[in-house]
């Protein structure tokens, strides 16, 4: 799953967070795909905003609210955090279900169907092992230095993060305080960093790296796959009602992200 959105520049409005620009880009052969979200941080509130699909996603309060300018409408995600019920213990539920209808002869084989997918969520939810490893490598986003780390997994590499230091980075603590507001975030790393990184586990190791990640490298079978960067970082930015539901929407509770 990928969440693509077109720059939004932010109306000037009371308060103020920092804003910067996530840029995420395929690095797969003949894929030339690229998207744009803008981001303000603001009190470990996070807001991303895409102008081209008129929609807007805030998470705050535990929940994840997805407005659709386009429809006029408020969805209000309730199981967004790590932990909470997904999508697949919904459908063990109703397989599960649908089991305890059926006579005893069949009723084993779908109970055992709902068993071994109960046991592979499970195994997805468990924290994924991972080492972080200072490389003597360099790069510059935007002329500010950072300093390669490699994440690994299994002794295999799954990612870049090339981190700078947070005395350089304008507004680095919205920005590292909505990093870890995320962390707790179904998709969180996904919105965060461009990465799937597990239901659980990735916030503590990044936020001892001892700086922002402006760059962050996936890897998959030892090539780079994708590649996220963030720019335009601007502290003091005006926040006020951005972070305020528009009246006149509609509102439906979803259980799940869309």
């Amino acid at each position: 799953m990928r969440y693509a959105f077109a720059l939004f520049l932010f109306p000037v409005l009371a308060e103020a967070g920092t804003s910067y620009v996530v840029t995420h880009r395929s690095l797969e052969p003949h894929d030339t795909s690229r998207s744009l979200a803008q981001f303000l941080a603001d009190g470990g509130r996070v807001r991303a905003a895409g102008l081209g699909a008129g929609t807007v996603y805030l998470f705050e309060d535990t929940k994840v609210y997805v407005v659709d300018n386009a429809s006029r409408s408020v969805r209000v995600v309730t199981n967004a955090l790590v932990g909470q019920p997904n999508e697949t213990e919904a459908r063990i539920k109703i397989v599960e279900a649908a089991a305890a209808r059926l006579p005893p002869e069949k009723r084993a084989v779908i109970e055992k169907m709902a068993a071994d997918m109960r046991a592979i969520d499970d195994h997805r939810r468990l924290p994924v092992p991972r080492e972080y490893r200072l490389t003597d490598r360099s790069e510059a986003i935007e002329g500010r230095p950072c300093r390669i780390w490699e994440g690994l997994e299994s002794n295999a590499k799954r990612f870049e993060l090339c981190v700078a230091a947070a005395s350089d980075i304008p507004g680095a603590p919205d920005i590292m305080e909505g990093m870890k507001a995320l962390s707790h975030y179904s998709h969180g790393s996904l919105f965060a960093l461009g990465v799937r990184l597990g239901e659980v586990g990735w916030w503590p190791g990044i936020a001892n790296l001892g700086g922002v990640p402006m760059l962050i490298r996936e890897f998959r079978d030892g090539r780079a796959v994708s590649e996220t960067s963030l720019t335009a970082i601007t502290a003091g930015v005006p926040g006020g009602t951005l972070f305020d539901l528009p009246e006149g929407y509609s509102r439906t509770e979803v259980a799940f992200l869309p």
